[in-house]
């Protein structure tokens, strides 16, 4: 065979390799997921109560959590573990603000950014949970 077929079969069968491992990439990726790539929150809302209550469950996958008080009274959040919230118990959040962990890194979680979160409040209110 000349020099120009030999290329010309090679180019070709490099072509038709990577195809096929794309192709056999997607097709066996059916693994399920946890959370999207895009630098999108999930969005909880809950109402917060006079009594320590759960406000968003355990998530190993997430990366940061973002808890704001939309309404009127104070609340206090505590990751589950960590003690009770209660009136000046855990980390205040004030009317219309929020409380912002730093996000962790890819490589895992930290600082109970994945445990489950509750919230106490001094009165009947909003709750709104973003987690990353």
């Amino acid at each position: 065979m000349t020099t120009w077929k030999n290329r010309w079969l090679l180019a070709a069968a490099l072509f038709v390799g990577t195809f096929l491992i794309s192709v056999g990439s997607v097709y066996f990726d059916k693994q399920a997921r946890a959370q999207p790539t895009l630098a999108l929150p999930f969005a909880t809302v809950t109402t917060g109560v006079t009594t320590s209550t759960q406000i968003v469950g355990a998530n190993p996958t997430r990366r940061s959590i973002q808890i704001c008080n939309a309404g009127t009274g104070n609340v206090f959040a505590l990751p589950v573990g960590s003690g009770t919230p209660a009136n000046n118990n855990g980390l205040p959040i004030t009317t219309l603000t929020c409380f912002t962990q730093p996000t962790v890194t890819a490589s895992g979680t930290s600082g109970s950014g994945g445990a489950a979160w509750n919230a106490f409040a001094t009165a009947s209110t909003n709750i709104l949970v973003l987690e990353w």
